[in-house]
């Protein structure tokens, strides 16, 4: 945890600012400022100057607008209560400590962290219990703790994304599982209504993931056990009014705090979002290079091996084990943003790895006759915690990108780790969606006489045999553009610029730069942002804005740049 922690410092140390609350995290996290300091439940302080320069717009993702003005968090409170004393712990550093008490400087982003850390570490332990009392040996039980708490992307949402809910929700299935566990072997009220709050919690965090209940089943097929257990609730009627209570109590925060964002206290706070069932997204979900399920947590392979154990073994509990797998992955590949937008795997199947783990610690648990199996077990669970514990390093580096990764993109990174990978495999939306177009009528290349047709976005494009930038000649081919009365200040200039490149060496540093003649202005793209096979010719295309700061009558100048003895080769360039 200390070497994926010390990223967040550096960052701290060089930008004097944390970013542990961000984004789905940040919506999740609202209400506790909302309610703790500000007493504001229409979030108008995010929009004050003085805390948009401070934090910019990271705390307002989540934060929606109906059209009467009215603002309101779409995330659901639980996490929020989970979160409360971490908070207002944070209150009194800050208060202590002369930090803004404004929910956002950097005790409440330690606090953030420290929060996950805890109920990530609270929930191996709860698991920990629930697998001792199955009698798994310590052998499943070390393995699979690790295989969840180092070899999934479960670390992911402490160190990176600690306002997120899936720790929390790890937290919570784990704490369902053991107070099920023991209200079965020993009934009495205190395991009851712990049961209660702990289902209601995961309803007002994420009500998808209630699911959960449905691999109670995993933990006992014991008649007796049910038997004593249903005995004991139904017959305590004083005890079912308790659960009641406690259900409406805590169900009842939620609607509260709809009632006083919105003035209503039943509403769909995800707005036009919404599961569409009748397309799922099953392979991609779970085997996609975008956030593949499998891909980017093999270790979960495993919990797939114990369920076909239970099957070999014409146990019950097999066929609900793979029926919750397909009911659970069928839902949340339904989800219109099936890969749930930025963060690192399928992180929405987080909420269920407590589930998934009984069926591991049984395959981990199997009992073998020759070592050498044995010995290939180990070597395979110990391959898979490693390769999940680098990718999310990977993730943690920016070398796995939050978003829109693919096979080639994947590959091209594959085990990599060192600084010159960061960034490499993010792509951005093209520039040109929703942009109106400009044209420039001089267009100049280096290459042979003027080009004097009107210059747009792809102007003729230039024939010739392959260019070669190396160590022995550094710069390329050279544009030039010069602007002209079509520069607005409120407009802005896209030049796109698309070729066929080779390199030699992935690793190669060449560049396109595109640079502002006479001033500092510079703007450049690394070539294998693009170009990311080493001796394979591939399109790629180039974008770059100029917006106010472009004046009529400046020119533009584009050159390829490479300081290395990697070989670049272009052709083709449009």
């Amino acid at each position: 945890m200390f070497l994926y922690s010390q990223n967040h410092w550096k960052v701290y140390k060089e930008t004097g600012s944390l970013s542990s609350i961000r984004s789905d995290g940040a919506g999740h996290y609202a209400y506790l400022p909302a309610i703790f300091i500000y007493q504001d439940f229409n979030y108008e302080y995010l929009l004050e100057d003085s805390f948009q320069k401070t934090y910019g717009q990271l705390p307002n993702e989540g934060i929606l607008d109906l059209p009467d003005g009215t603002r309101y968090t779409k995330y659901y409170i639980g996490t929020s209560i989970l979160m409360t004393p971490f908070f207002l712990l944070a209150m009194l550093w800050a208060f202590l400590f002369n930090f803004p008490v404004d929910g956002y400087s950097l005790p409440f982003q330690v606090s953030s962290f420290l929060a996950a850390l805890s109920y990530l570490l609270a929930g191996l332990w709860l698991l920990k219990k629930v697998l001792q009392n199955m009698n798994f040996g310590k052998y499943s039980v070390f393995f699979t703790l690790l295989a969840f708490g180092v070899g999934s992307n479960l670390l992911s949402y402490v160190h990176m994304d600690s306002a997120f809910s899936h720790s929390y929700l790890f937290f919570l299935g784990s704490a369902l599982f053991y107070c099920f566990q023991s209200f079965l072997k020993n009934p009495n009220s205190m395991f009851a209504m712990a049961f209660t709050a702990v289902f209601i919690l995961i309803g007002i965090t994420r009500p998808t993931s209630i699911l959960i209940v449905l691999a109670l089943p995993f933990l006992s097929s014991r008649k007796e056990y049910l038997q004593a257990a249903r005995a004991y609730l139904f017959g305590n009627v004083r005890l079912l009014l308790s659960l009641l209570g406690i259900a409406i109590l805590l169900g009842s925060t939620q609607l509260l705090l709809y009632q006083l964002q919105v003035g209503a206290p039943f509403i769909w706070s995800y707005a036009n979002e919404g599961f569409n069932f009748s397309d799922p997204h099953f392979i991609e979900f779970l085997f996609g290079f975008r956030k593949g399920l499998f891909v980017y947590s093999p270790v979960l392979y495993f919990s797939i091996f114990g369920l076909l154990i239970w099957a070999f073994r014409k146990e019950k509990r097999a066929w609900i084990g793979f029926g919750f797998f397909i009911l659970i992955t069928y839902i949340l590949s339904s989800w219109w943003s099936w890969w749930f937008g930025a963060g690192f795997g399928s992180r929405a199947f987080i909420d269920f790895y407590p589930a998934l783990a009984i069926p591991m610690a049984s395959f981990l648990d199997l009992k073998l006759s020759y070592n050498y199996l044995k010995l290939i077990r180990t070597a395979a669970i110990s391959i898979a915690i490693l390769l999940g514990a680098v990718f999310q390093y990977q993730y943690s580096q920016s070398i796995i990108a939050y978003d829109r990764m693919d096979s080639d993109k994947f590959w091209r990174v594959w085990m990599e780790t060192d600084s010159f990978f960061r960034w490499k495999t993010l792509d951005s939306p093209s520039i040109l969606e929703n942009r109106e177009i400009f044209s420039e009528k001089h267009y100049v290349c280096s290459m042979g006489e003027p080009c004097h047709s009107a210059f747009k976005f792809s102007p003729e494009e230039i024939n010739a045999s392959p260019f070669v930038i190396d160590g022995e000649r550094r710069l390329g081919y050279s544009f030039q553009m010069l602007t002209d009365s079509l520069i607005l200040e409120e407009k802005q200039l896209l030049l796109r610029v698309a070729l066929r490149a080779n390199v030699s060496d992935k690793r190669c540093p060449a560049a396109i730069v595109c640079t502002q003649k006479g001033t500092e202005v510079w703007k450049s793209v690394d070539i294998v942002q693009k170009v990311r096979r080493a001796n394979v010719w591939t399109d790629a295309v180039f974008e770059f804005t100029f917006g106010p700061e472009l004046r009529k009558g400046q020119v533009l100048e584009i050159h390829f740049l490479n300081e290395s003895n990697a070989l670049l080769e272009l052709e083709s360039i449009d």
